[in-house]
């Protein structure tokens, strides 16, 4: 049994005081939200925490990921244009690769993830040239130099986002996790991951330096389904009661998921 003391709620209040979300017509809905027994009623019951990744556990390193596309790019053609214009242009790709192959091309016959990425890092890429580029032959030079090198920078952008190179945990992020991680030991807690990521989440976290802390890592591609649909937040769970689970999340896909599958709560940052 945990206790609404212990190090685990302690490190819940810390990490995530702003916003506990039980699920609608569960016991802990039908308590008082903002009971300050909440944590101790919530302890006696929770076999599986559950966190989100981008967002909640790690952000990416610098201005958003259009800093490591400027980088990549002078460092592969001696072409510098500025970070913000690659964040607009990232945006707009990954939007639109998300809207005609969903979940990093997962249900595509023969699309791999590598694939999706290349071309995601393509439209970038040649979006932000045509933005920054006035001048028609200039710009026609630029998308040539591209071009030329475009296969390998796209291999390098690929493998760099899989490393602690392009992430970078959240401050607090380690202290909670090894104390949870210490306390649920004793309580029979497991804790896992559930993420709308590609297959490269593994080493990443390897990377990062936290996959030890995780019993079990579940994302959106291998399992070919996403958030908001709760069949994922469901398999996580390998069994366990799905009103024996908590879910920590940055945004509403996935208090909506965790709803959905019948979590107990969820947990959302701001």
């Amino acid at each position: 049994r945990v206790h609404g003391d212990s190090p685990v709620f302690k490190a819940f209040r810390r990490a995530c005081p702003r916003s506990f979300l039980p699920s609608r017509g569960s016991e802990l809905d039908r308590s008082t939200k903002r009971s300050p027994s909440l944590m101790a009623a919530l302890a006696s019951r929770i076999r599986v925490l559950c966190f989100d990744f981008s967002g909640t556990l790690a952000r990416i390193r610098g201005a958003g990921p259009g800093e490591h596309y400027a980088r990549a790019l002078a460092e592969f053609t001696g072409i510098h244009i500025e970070s913000s214009t690659f964040n607009q242009t990232f945006k707009g790709a990954f939007k639109a690769a998300e809207a005609i192959w969903p979940n990093f091309g997962a249900s595509a016959e023969g699309f791999t993830n590598s694939r999706w990425w290349e071309l995601v890092i393509q439209r970038t890429m040649r979006d932000a040239i045509a933005v920054a580029t006035e001048d028609e032959r200039l710009r026609d030079d630029r998308i040539a130099a591209f071009s030329a090198v475009e296969p390998r920078l796209a291999e390098a952008l690929i493998a760099r986002f899989a490393t602690a190179e392009c992430y970078a945990l959240y401050p607090e992020t380690r202290r909670v996790l090894e104390r949870l991680r210490a306390d649920a030991a004793t309580a029979h807690v497991s804790l896992r991951i559930v993420s709308n990521f590609p297959e490269t989440m593994d080493p990443l976290l390897r990377s990062l330096g936290i996959r030890e802390f995780f019993d079990r890592v579940v994302v959106s591609r291998a399992e070919r389904v996403a958030k908001p649909d709760p069949s994922i937040m469901v398999r996580a769970l390998d069994g366990c009661s799905p009103n024996e689970a908590l879910h920590v999340g940055d945004n509403g896909v996935d208090i909506e998921a965790a709803r959905a599958a019948g979590f107990a709560g969820a947990v959302l940052l701001e």
